[in-house]
């Protein structure tokens, strides 16, 4: 089976806040058109899924999922692709590029795990700080959009250590979407993470279900 990573928010009454709800697959079966009908009904959105895993195998339903998702209604459809060293940044932005239907409009976040990068102590910071930023502009090189960097405090600290990316104006101008402590809808728990001050997206609640899958709430403003 491959893992798949879906997911959705949902626009609450808030001026500037919102609820997304990050749906985790292990399946081979894609999001129904009922599904997606029934998001777009209730205001979810946009819809973001994984295109490529740390192992580099793609999600096999992605052209199917999109092309449900915007013909159900869901006008914004990202994705985000889990990095992993043993891939150069070339192949990583081919990888995704190669994966991403052609008509595909939306952003690719970059999600940064210290799990999924067993090369990571073979190379200073500074390195490391590199390679990252060569994935961004791979990305871009390929004419993707950015949404941002995924990923959790030990994690970023660990890879890249937090005094030294201050320095990488690229990698923090980016939005961050963060792995919260607690299982509140607010960014009370966030601490800064590299030159980051102020977060764009948290998950913090992994126990929802949706359309019958499993899922992680998230908060963003």
């Amino acid at each position: 089976m491959i893992l798949k990573a879906l997911l959705l928010s949902l626009t609450v009454s808030l001026a500037v806040s919102k609820i997304a709800l990050s749906i985790d697959v292990y399946s081979d079966r894609p999001v129904t058109a009922e599904c997606f009908q029934y998001d777009v009904a209730n205001n979810y959105g946009p819809f973001i899924m994984q295109v490529w895993d740390s192992n580099g195998q793609a999600n096999q339903y992605f052209d199917q999922d999109y092309k449900t998702a915007k013909a159900n209604g869901m006008d914004q459809v990202d994705t985000y692709v889990t990095i992993c060293d043993k891939f150069t940044p070339d192949q990583i932005a081919s990888g995704v590029s190669d994966r991403l239907p052609s008509d595909f409009d939306g952003s690719v976040w970059i999600k940064i795990s210290v799990a999924l990068n067993p090369n990571f102590g073979n190379n200073t910071a500074g390195h490391r700080i590199e390679y990252y930023e060569d994935v961004v502009k791979e990305l871009k090189n390929h004419g993707l959009k950015i949404g941002g960097i995924f990923t959790d405090s030990y994690s970023w600290n660990a890879l890249l250590a937090s005094e030294q990316v201050k320095s990488s104006d690229l990698l923090s101008s980016l939005p961050l979407w963060y792995q919260g402590i607690t299982n509140n809808p607010n960014f009370e728990d966030f601490r800064q993470i590299g030159n980051w001050t102020q977060p764009t997206m948290k998950n913090y609640i992994f126990s929802n279900y949706m359309c019958n899958l499993p899922t992680i709430s998230a908060y963003y403003k």
